[in-house]
């Protein structure tokens, strides 16, 4: 009871400060009507230790760092409790505010969550701000997607013990079987219990997501991407299964090719080609009957890969060598080149770059 009744006591304190009716308080006062408002802060605004601790936690003010399954956007956010009429600000409040992703390249629902911290708080603020929040879908393409639940919260910040913080956890879910783009936002919504009024802001806004159901990359049903973010193949000179294939693919980016072919950043991404008869066309062309008669008992390998829109038979930049026929079919399949093109669903023309290491 001691501790419900310490409560009590703060809660009646911080009615009191606020000037909120209450009938254990102050019964027959009149209330005090504010307004909130909510904007984004400046970076002089944004205390330093604030700033390093939210870049060591995996994201910067004002960026967006994303890989193909996951992105995290921040902005730092300043709400003003505002007497009226007077307009006399009675409590500021710092937040620092989160918009993450999970996506999974399996599933046609995703994890995606808002975090609220109060890093300052002044005045009235202290005590009684609530916020919630809820994903709206209205940006997608066709149908949209869906959240469950529709909305998190409100949920309540105690400022009278420093900083605190809320989590709002939503699954979103892109419908049907086509290829769908979804650009998700989160809304949240400030109360407070002087205003008879909430505030309303959207977060930094999240990569753009991308669903499909293609069986071109290995028929596992639907799943999402964040499309922007080129996916990377790593290939390491180290694996005894496709050390052929390796050095090949390095020597051909730094010596045989006039442009730099897949190299990390350069300008020339590879694109996936998906379609057997031009993939065939390309290998052929490199790999005519006499280049393999001339690499026995060895396979031909060529690069750009065959199964790529920069192969021979489309672009005549290109590049052949001897390597193991094992290494040649391994690379090829399922538990290498497969499986990244099914893992980062790489979609037909999907940029993709191709990474040596030792």
């Amino acid at each position: 009871m001691a501790a419900r009744g310490t409560l009590l006591t703060a809660a009646a304190v911080g009615a009191l400060a606020l000037g909120v009716t209450s009938p254990a308080v102050a019964q027959g006062q009149e209330k005090q009507q504010t307004r909130i408002e909510i904007r984004e802060a400046k970076p002089s605004e944004i205390p330093q230790d604030a700033a390093l601790s939210a870049q060591a936690a995996g994201c910067r003010v004002g960026e967006q760092i994303s890989d193909r399954f996951s992105s995290c956007a921040e902005k730092y956010l300043i709400v003003s409790i505002v007497e009226i009429p007077s307009g006399k600000v009675i409590g500021t409040a710092l937040f620092d505010a989160k918009n993450r992703t999970k996506l999974n390249y399996k599933s046609a629902t995703w994890e995606q969550e808002a975090e609220l911290k109060m890093v300052r708080s002044f005045g009235v603020a202290k005590f009684g701000t609530m916020a919630s929040a809820e994903v709206d879908c209205k940006a997608s393409q066709g149908n949209g997607c869906t959240s469950a639940p529709g909305i998190v919260g409100p949920k309540l910040f105690w400022g009278l013990w420093g900083t605190s913080t809320n989590t709002y956890a939503f699954k979103v879910t892109s419908p049907g079987d086509g290829i769908v783009g979804h650009a998700p936002q989160t809304k949240v919504t400030v109360s407070h219990p002087s205003s008879p009024e909430k505030a309303h802001f959207t977060l930094a806004n999240i990569a753009p997501v991308r669903c499909d159901s293609a069986k071109n990359i290995g028929n596992i049903g639907r799943g999402c991407v964040h499309p922007l973010v080129t996916p990377v193949y790593r290939l390491s000179k180290s694996d005894k299964a496709v050390k052929g294939v390796a050095e090949h693919i390095e020597d051909a980016q730094q010596h045989k090719l006039k442009k730099p072919w897949g190299v990390v950043n350069k300008g020339y991404p590879l694109h996936r080609l998906p379609n057997g008869d031009l993939s065939r066309a390309n290998r052929d062309t490199a790999c005519t009957t006499a280049v393999k008669n001339r690499y026995k008992p060895k396979s031909c390998d060529e690069y750009p890969f065959a199964g790529s829109y920069e192969g021979a038979a489309l672009n005549s930049d290109y590049s052949t060598a001897p390597v193991p026929l094992s290494e040649n079919r391994t690379e090829g399949g399922f538990k290498y080149r497969g499986r990244f093109i099914m893992q980062n669903r790489v979609l037909d023309y999907d940029e993709f770059w191709v990474e040596i290491t030792k």
